[in-house]
């Protein structure tokens, strides 16, 4: 495994993002049934394509059987008290307070006691559809956040995600619903599903409008597809960061310091805000700036001047030059803070000047950060800071979801959203803290956020404190396994609309606690094309006892021995059947 060393403000980030032409939104619309000649097969059209070829048949006598065949009609009207031997197939829609669509299909079974349903169906999804999960009783009985890189095959998956044109199709959870990534090149992956009584759930513009973000327009945009890691010289020295701890040409300029940088074989990173403090342009140039009912440009909390980006003018003297300049000298990270207080601070105290004026705030905030990554480029990595700003989702590649400082908890209030929206950010990674060096970059890996280091250099001449961030990374690109957070409150909160109406200055209802409710357990599922295996982590700031785990618990078949082998101590633990014993941890 190779770890190479990153200058100050200097951050490995490898690859890059292509931008998407314009799309087509699809429709928040339900999709078209089609039904077929032949009783119990559907087709459900979604946006003028296939998403999903339908086939309903009996299970009797441990025998698969067409409805025709085990003598059982098909129909669409209501269940008969006669009880005649049928398949009834009804769909509902419906339509919530925030727009968002559900279309159910319901087959039922009637007059045919001991049978089953048997239904199947082929997805036909984009090539970032995911099979997930979505809550169910599978969590309450082993709570874990689970992740996977590659298509994932665990059996706790209920659910099919289609990142591309955000819809989501489930059938019943907690192992009811058997879904396999497909070989064929007709469909991504098939699905099995038995029972009485079966109910399929199709759901448009998922995050767009059931999760509540109202900018996520995934089929204009790709999320960062390579790795985020490397060290950050903020926390380490803060504001007593010089020329010999970055690079030795560093009082030549920011071109002569990302050339430093990047002549040691290393990327470099900047970090850069939105303050705008000179009161004399203020004076003469007051359309600028957002300005109050009167007129005056205001001035709040950290960002003073908040420029209205709304004003080409404004934009092209002041935006579009600065971040043109880094582009040039070969920044391939920008890190832009202060935003919440340019959207809290600036902004929102003059919403209703604004308004006046046919201004939305919001697309002010959106005009501000597009403006700056059109400088910048596809092939720069952007940071969005501080605090959860869904405002800058389909510009920015990452966001830093809490305040200063490492903060775990910010990945499980927003584990559905990683790698999906965009990259979660915890933060610098400081492993310094006793007992910090190991459990913090592998709280950052299996979650497959970006991981920062940021200690003093001579922290790391001690090469056993290393540990724990080799053997952590690369940080894998893992997609979420789970459609849901473990702790739902920053983004019920979102769904519920609530902002931070109090200025940028305190965290806010949706911004993410540094440690707030935690995960012990976490999976990350590995299918390459020689080899699958799945990482379970263990992983708290208190004791934890000894622990059974079952394989089924985790997903898992459980017809089957499996091989338990302990990473960190590079120890066989043995061969295991049903389940194996985690054994206590100390804090």
């Amino acid at each position: 495994m190779m770890w190479r060393w990153m200058g100050a403000l200097a951050i490995m980030v490898i690859g890059s993002i292509a931008a998407s032409a314009a799309e087509k939104a699809p429709p928040n619309e339900p999709g078209k049934i089609g039904l077929a000649d032949r009783p119990g097969v559907l087709r459900l059209t979604y946006n003028g394509t296939v998403i999903a070829d339908v086939t309903v048949r009996l299970r009797t006598d441990d025998k698969i059987r067409d409805l025709n065949e085990a003598g059982a009609k098909w129909t669409t009207s209501e269940a008969t008290a006669d009880a005649e031997p049928a398949v009834q197939f009804t769909h509902a829609e419906s339509r919530g307070d925030r727009d968002q669509v559900e279309q159910v299909l319901t087959f039922r079974l009637q007059g045919m006691p001991g049978a089953k349903l048997h239904v199947e169906a082929r997805i036909h999804a984009s090539e970032e559809a995911i099979a997930a999960e979505t809550m169910s009783p599978a969590q309450t009985r082993f709570p874990l956040i689970r992740n996977s890189v590659g298509a994932s095959c665990n059996l706790r998956n209920n659910a099919v995600y289609d990142r591309r044109s955000d819809w989501v199709l489930f059938g019943p959870g907690d192992g009811g619903t058997t879904i396999v990534p497909s070989t064929s090149n007709a469909a991504n992956f098939a699905i099995t599903i038995e029972g009485e009584e079966i109910t399929i759930t199709f759901r448009p513009r998922y995050y767009g409008k059931h999760k509540g973000l109202r900018y996520y327009e995934p089929w204009n945009y790709r999320v960062w597809p390579k790795p985020v890691e490397g060290w950050c010289s903020w926390w380490a020295y803060q504001n007593d960061v010089n020329e010999k701890i970055v690079a030795d040409r560093f009082p030549s300029g920011l071109k002569a310091l990302a050339d430093g940088i990047r002549a040691k074989g290393l990327k470099p990173a900047l970090w850069v805000n939105v303050h705008f403090g000179h009161d004399e342009v203020a004076r003469e140039h007051p359309d600028w700036f957002v300005c109050d009912a009167e007129g005056n440009p205001h001035r709040g909390l950290w960002v003073d001047y908040g420029l209205d980006a709304s004003n080409p003018t404004a934009v092209n003297a002041i935006v579009r030059p600065l971040y043109h300049a880094l582009h040039e000298m070969g920044w391939d990270y920008v890190k832009i803070d202060t935003l919440r207080h340019y959207l809290y601070d600036a902004i929102y105290p003059c919403k209703d000047a604004l308004k006046a004026r046919g201004i939305e705030g919001e697309q002010m905030f959106r005009d501000y950060i597009r403006a700056a990554r059109e400088e910048l480029g596809p092939d720069t990595y952007v940071l969005a800071c501080w605090g959860v700003l869904p405002e800058v989702i389909g510009i920015a590649n990452g966001c830093r979801l809490g305040g200063d400082g490492f903060g775990a908890g910010t990945l499980v209030q927003y584990n559905s959203w990683n790698n999906v929206v965009w990259r979660n950010d915890p933060d610098h990674c400081d492993i310094n803290p006793e007992g910090e060096d190991i459990i913090r970059p592998v709280a950052v890996s299996m979650a497959g956020a970006q991981l920062l280091l940021s200690d003093r250099a001579e922290f790391y001449r001690d090469g056993m404190r290393l540990e724990g961030a080799k053997r952590s990374s690369p940080i894998l690109v893992a997609m979420p396994g789970q459609l849901y957070d473990y702790d739902p409150t920053k983004t019920d909160n979102l769904i519920a609309g609530k902002r931070n109406q109090n200025g940028g200055g305190s965290q806010g209802p949706i911004d993410a606690d540094q440690w707030g409710a935690w995960c012990p357990w976490w999976l990350l599922e590995i299918n390459r094309p020689f080899e699958s295996w799945n990482v379970l982590a263990r992983m708290s700031w208190d004791p934890l006892p000894e622990a059974k785990v079952r394989f089924a618990d985790l997903g898992l078949p459980s017809d089957r021995e499996y091989i338990v082998y302990e990473f960190w101590s590079n120890r066989l633990v043995g061969m295991f059947h049903g389940e194996f014993t985690a054994p206590a941890q100390a804090a």
